[in-house]
C-alpha cells in the first residue's frame, strides 16, 4: 500500500491506492468526462504488478490500457451519467481498474469480456458526498480499483460475467445513463490514445476551481494588486463548476470544505500567490489557518460566483473561468483562463511536476530517496521489476 508500511491482499492494496490518490485532490483529470481515472487504474496496475512480478513495460501497458477503457466507457455514457449523480472516478474507473488488472493477468478476449462484465455489476459511487463534502468521495476510486481487481482475478479462474454488460437492456449503458452512444467506445480505437487527453492539476483543490486560481493569480502579478486593493472579486464560471464550487462558507468542512470553495481559493491565490497554492499543496495546518485568517475571510465575503452563458457554452471541452477584481480607485482588472494550467492545451512542464511530487513527498522520502523514485519512474520502461518502484513507496 503506496505510503503504508503494511502489506495487504492485492484487492486491499488497490483500495487503499485508489483512495489514497483522491483525497489530496491532486490526481489527474479527464477534462471531457469529469472523471480521475489515474487513482483506480494505477493503483489497481501497481498493485497487481507488484504482485506478479511484472516488468516496467507490462506496467506500462497495462496503465494505457486502463485509461483507455475508463475513459471510453464514461465517454459513451456521458453527461446524462454525470447528471444523474453518479461519480464516473468510481463507476467507469471500474472499469478501467479491470482492464488493467486483465492485462497483467494476460486474460484472454474472453476472459476480458467476463472481467468487464464482473466490472459492470460493481460500477458504483455517487455524488451523494456533496452537501457534507463526506469522505466517501474517496472511497469511490479506491472501491473502483478494488473491485477492478476482484472482477480480472474471478475471471482469470473461470468465472463469468456477461459479456453484454455494457450494451444489454438491463446492462450499464442502460441503467447508468439517460442516453448512450455506444460508438464512442470504439470509435478512432487505437489511433489516439486517451491518457494523452488527461490534465494535471497543479493546486490541491477541486479541478473546476483551478481556472479561477489562474486568473486571481495572473490579475496579481499583472497588476501587483494587495488586499487592501480590492473592493470585490467578480468570479464567472460555467454551471457544473458553480453547481460544485460555488460554497461562501466551507469553515465547517474542514479541508474538503477548502478543496471545494473557489471563494477560498480565490481569496488564497489573492492573497498569497503562487507561493501560498504551492504550500497549501499537502500542509494541512497552513490550509486551516488561512480557513480562519481575518484577511483571507475579508476576501472571501467580497467574492461573488454567477454563472455566465459564454463560459457554458465551452463545456466540457473547455473549464473556462473569468475573474473580475473590482479595485478601490474604480478600476476593474479582468482575466479570462480557457484551459486552467496542466491541461494538454495549457501544460505544466516537467520541471513543474518535479517540483509538485518534490513538494508532496516532503516528510515521507528524504532527497536522496525522491530522486531515486524520480529517476525510477523517468526509466520505467527499462524497470525489470515494479516491486523495485513500489519497495521505495510502501515504507
Amino acid at each position: 500500500a503506496i505510503g503504508h508500511p503494511v502489506r495487504l491482499s492485492v484487492e486491499q492494496a488497490a483500495l487503499v491506492n485508489g483512495a489514497s490518490g483522491h483525497v489530496w485532490e491532486i490526481d489527474d483529470t479527464h477534462r471531457q468526462t469529469m472523471m480521475h481515472p489515474g487513482d483506480s487504474v494505477i493503483g489497481a496496475a501497481l498493485a497487481v504488478g507488484e504482485w506478479l512480478g511484472a516488468d516496467g513495460p507490462r506496467v506500462l501497458a497495462a496503465i494505457v490500457a486502463g485509461y483507455e477503457v475508463a475513459v471510453r466507457v464514461c465517454a459513451a455514457v456521458s453527461p446524462s451519467h454525470l447528471e444523474r449523480g453518479w461519480h464516473p472516478s468510481g463507476t467507469a474507473n471500474t472499469f478501467g481498474a479491470a482492464a488493467a488488472a486483465g492485462k497483467l493477468l494476460g486474460l484472454d478476449p474472453k476472459g476480458m469480456a467476463w472481467a468487464f462484465g464482473l466490472a459492470a455489476t460493481q460500477a458504483a459511487g455517487t455524488f451523494c458526498h456533496l452537501p457534507e463534502r463526506a469522505m466517501s468521495k474517496d472511497l469511490n476510486p479506491g472501491k473502483a480499483g478494488a473491485n477492478g481487481v476482484l472482477a480480472a482475478l474471478l475471471a482469470a479462474e473461470g468465472f463469468t460475467g456477461s459479456v453484454t454488460a455494457l450494451e444489454n437492456d438491463k446492462g450499464f449503458a442502460r441503467t447508468h445513463a439517460d442516453a448512450a452512444e455506444l460508438d464512442r467506445i470504439t470509435a478512432g480505437l487505437g489511433r489516439s490514445y486517451r491518457i494523452d487527453e488527461v490534465a494535471f492539476k497543479p493546486y490541491s483543490c477541486c479541478r473546476h476551481c483551478h481556472s479561477a486560481i489562474d486568473a486571481a493569480l495572473r490579475l496579481r502579478t499583472s497588476y501587483d494588486i494587495a488586499a487592501g486593493d480590492i473592493r470585490r472579486v467578480d468570479v464567472f464560471l460555467y454551471p457544473m463548476a458553480a453547481a460544485l464550487v460555488n460554497d461562501p462558507e466551507p469553515f465547517e468542512k474542514g479541508l474538503y470544505g477548502a478543496r471545494y470553495s473557489v471563494h477560498f481559493n480565490v481569496a488564497l491565490a489573492m492573497l498569497a500567490g503562487e507561493a501560498g497554492m504551492e504550500r497549501a499543496l499537502l500542509d494541512q495546518e497552513y490550509v486551516r489557518a488561512m480557513l480562519d485568517d481575518p484577511q483571507v475571510r475579508e476576501i472571501m465575503r467580497r467574492v461573488h460566483v454567477s454563472v455566465d452563458a459564454e463560459l457554458a457554452r465551452g463545456w466540457p471541452d473547455r473549464w473556462p473561468a473569468r475573474v473580475a477584481v473590482h479595485l478601490r480607485n474604480g478600476v476593474v482588472r479582468q482575466e479570462t483562463v480557457e484551459y486552467p494550467l496542466g491541461e494538454p492545451e495549457n501544460p505544466m512542464t516537467y520541471e513543474q511536476l518535479v517540483k509538485k511530487f518534490n513538494r508532496a513527498s516532503q516528510g515521507y522520502l528524504s532527497t536522496t530517496d525522491a530522486a531515486r523514485v524520480l529517476d525510477t519512474v523517468e526509466n520505467l520502461d527499462r524497470l525489470d521489476n515494479v516491486v523495485m518502484l513500489t519497495g521505495m513507496l510502501s515504507k
